[in-house]
Parts: structure tokens; C-alpha cells; sequence
């Protein structure tokens, strides 16, 4: 079985259905792939009150990293000799500007028959690395880092119950109160204060709008 390399084809919407141009093939396989997941917590709190646990806000797509060897000494492949026109095919799928879509091409990343990621381009880093004695760079190192995106199918409304509510505050509201209405327990009031930047967790504003 002959060896498949790594490819980076560029469409242009999201379902990945229309192609933006040719694949970008990589002249030799990466050593690794690194991928890298976060989350994210909304650390914000009123003064003067006690420290509380990080209210979880978001897990964003991860991001996957790879670095790529474009060897232009002709050792690899007779025929890709000319860096430029590498980094410029390279450009073209991964990096430069879409016209029709106003962005960067959305990237299905493939190796072989494996499907790796479908995402869009957000680093993009080359070091050069061997030249020829005249000057001209004969080799390169690429790393690229790619946000994944979903498919818009995943792409849906959040449920209503994580729907941001806005009331309107009256001389009689309380926070206990609010929060057992929005949340289903008043001993949520402390949460309810701090999204709101409230630092009297009891006393509201006789008048005005608060998030739920």
C-alpha cells in the first residue's frame, strides 16, 4: 500500500460541500498532532465579598496544531523545488482571504482515509531552516493551529433555560426572591449578584433591569 500524505483542502461553506479551490498536499507526514481543549469560567465577582467557586462559562472547539517540513532541495520530490510557490499554494488554502465568503477558507484536514479536523486557520508560523548558498530557502518548517468548527447541524439555540431573562426591579423585589423565580432556588441570589456587579447582595435598586 503506498503512503498517503497529509492533505488540507479548502471549502467554502460550512456543510463542506463546496470546494474553494485544490487540496493542499503535504510533501511529508507530521511527526505528531497536537490538539489542545479549554475551558473557560466567568471568574468575575462583586467587592468585598467572599471568594467563590468559577461559575463555568463555555468549552470552545479545540484547536489542533501541526507542524509541517516543506523541503524544496528536490531530495523529496523532483518536481516542488521552488519554496515561494510552496508557501504560496499552502497560503491559498489555509490562510488567504476568501472573496466570495469576505474570510479565510473553512479547512477539512485529512491524512490518509482519516478525517482529522474540520476547522479554520488561526496560527500560522514558518521558520526557515536550510538555504541554498546564495540565499534562496530550501527548507521550512510550517505550524499551522486550526479552530475546529461544527457542521451547522450542530450549530444550534441554546435551550431555554440558558436564556439570558430580564426583569424589570420594583421597591419590593429581592434578590432570593428573583433567584428562586429564575432558577428554582433563592440560594442561587449570590450568583444573580455577582453577574450583575452588584456588591450588596440583599439590597437592590428600587428601579431598573437585572439579568437572570
Amino acid at each position: 500500500m503506498s503512503l498517503l500524505n497529509l492533505k488540507l483542502t479548502p471549502y467554502s461553506d460550512l456543510a463542506f460541500s463546496t470546494k474553494a479551490g485544490s487540496p493542499w498536499v503535504a510533501m511529508l507526514n507530521p511527526d505528531n498532532l497536537s490538539v489542545k481543549r479549554n475551558v473557560k469560567y466567568n471568574e468575575t465577582q462583586a467587592k468585598g465579598s467572599q471568594t467563590q467557586a468559577p461559575n463555568y462559562d463555555q468549552s470552545p472547539p479545540p484547536d489542533l496544531t501541526l507542524d509541517l517540513i516543506i523541503d524544496c532541495t528536490g531530495v523529496v520530490d523532483l518536481t516542488r523545488t521552488d519554496m515561494a510557490t510552496e508557501i504560496a499554494a499552502l497560503q491559498k488554502v489555509v490562510y488567504d482571504y476568501n472573496s466570495t465568503k469576505f474570510k479565510p477558507n473553512n479547512v477539512l484536514i485529512e491524512w490518509g482515509t482519516e478525517e482529522i479536523m474540520r476547522g479554520v486557520l488561526t496560527d500560522f508560523g514558518i521558520t526557515y531552516t536550510l538555504f541554498h548558498p546564495l540565499g534562496k530557502p530550501l527548507r521550512a518548517k510550517v505550524s499551522l493551529t486550526f479552530k475546529q468548527i461544527a457542521p451547522p447541524a450542530a450549530q444550534t439555540a441554546a435551550p431555554p433555560s440558558a436564556l439570558t431573562k430580564l426583569v424589570s426591579l420594583s421597591a419590593d423585589a429581592s434578590l432570593p426572591a428573583l433567584a428562586a423565580l429564575a432558577a428554582g432556588s433563592s440560594a442561587l441570589f449570590v450568583e444573580v449578584a455577582l453577574a450583575n456587579g452588584l456588591n450588596k447582595l440583599r439590597s437592590l435598586p428600587s428601579s431598573g433591569t437585572l439579568s437572570l
